[in-house]
């Protein structure tokens, strides 16, 4: 038996009757796949010779009104033995039965896999994907871009709130609130990197203490690095922070409450 090369075989596990091709009372279930125009790999229980002469009954799925099940002959031509049955390989006879139908039922059922197997986007499906998915991102960037602003405005709210809690501390002690962040920082009071800030590129908000005395002070939060986001928070004596940092299309953030 010829060996059909590989764009030549086709995928086609079906049930089938097989039986010796003189015998036509005598009938076995098995099951077929591997299947070309030249022959098929058919799995039987039931042992057959090299060189018999078989008969397949083969239900075609999918197939014409015209030829639900095909008849066709063959010739054991290969035999491979397993535990759980044997493998045949049948050379199909070219003319007999209805081997030209069954033939033309490949040929058309291959061709519909080639076409599946190549379908693809064309190049106006890629334009119209890549049209939503630059709009979706053009409609997430400024909700993306406004919520890690609102975490820094929050975050600068917090170190404000840190400052007014290291100056009720400072006027326990001296009976007046500090001049300015860097006492408070050598006393431990706050963090040094809130002093720094004003040197600091990086950083998003400049931190200061405007004003101090005996009764009264103000601290400030200075939105920084950033050309689109402007403004600052202010804290005073009262605990309460006040102020708002504007960006781009009219937002206004504000710290929480």
């Amino acid at each position: 038996m010829q060996k059909p090369r590989l764009h030549e075989r086709a995928t086609l596990i079906v049930d089938v009757t097989i039986g010796p091709g003189e015998q036509e009372q005598a009938r076995f279930a098995a099951k077929m796949f591997n299947v070309s125009r030249a022959g098929a790999a058919v799995f039987s229980k039931r042992h057959f010779p090299v060189g018999k002469l078989v008969r397949l009954e083969i239900g075609l799925p999918n197939g014409p009104p015209a030829l639900p099940k095909a008849m066709l002959y063959g010739v054991i031509r290969r035999v491979t033995v397993k535990v759980e049955g044997n493998e045949l390989g049948i050379e199909f006879v070219a003319g007999a039965a209805d081997h030209a139908g069954f033939t033309r039922y490949l040929d058309r059922r291959q061709a519909q896999f080639t076409t599946m197997g190549r379908a693809g986007f064309t190049l106006a499906e890629a334009c119209i994907a890549l049209t939503i998915i630059c709009l979706l991102v053009t409609m997430a960037a400024p909700m993306y871009s406004r919520a890690i602003e609102q975490a820094r405005v929050d975050g600068a709210a917090g170190n404000l709130r840190v400052i007014w809690s290291a100056q009720r501390i400072y006027w326990l002690e001296h009976r007046t609130f500090a001049a300015n962040l860097a006492v408070l920082a050598t006393m431990d009071l706050v963090d040094r990197r809130l002093v720094e800030s004003a040197s600091n590129p990086d950083a998003s908000f400049v931190y200061s203490i405007t004003s101090g005395g005996d009764d009264a002070f103000t601290a400030t939060a200075q939105r920084s690095g950033s050309s689109i986001w402007l403004g600052q928070l202010v804290m005073d004596e009262s605990g309460e922070v006040t102020g708002s940092i504007s960006g781009p299309g009219g937002q206004v953030l504000t710290p929480p409450s």
